[in-house]
């Protein structure tokens, strides 16, 4: 379900004319980190707190379509 939940992001963003999808991921959350990955998002180097908890860090990802 997550996947398909994905797909639809991509393909909303697509018909609405944007190549690219970007997400923050916590950076103690590799399960989550691990699935963008295999979803086709890599890491940037962007880390910030998250704003409703400031003592988690995430980290930005992006989706770039081929």
């Amino acid at each position: 379900m997550a996947t398909q939940l994905v797909d639809v992001v991509k393909s909303r963003a697509r018909k609405k004319g944007f190549d690219r999808v970007y997400l923050e991921v916590s950076t103690d959350s590799a399960r989550a980190s691990n699935f963008y990955l295999k979803q086709g998002f890599a890491f940037l180097d962007e880390w910030e707190p998250l704003d409703s908890h400031p003592h988690i860090t995430v980290q930005t990802m992006l989706w770039i379509e081929n």
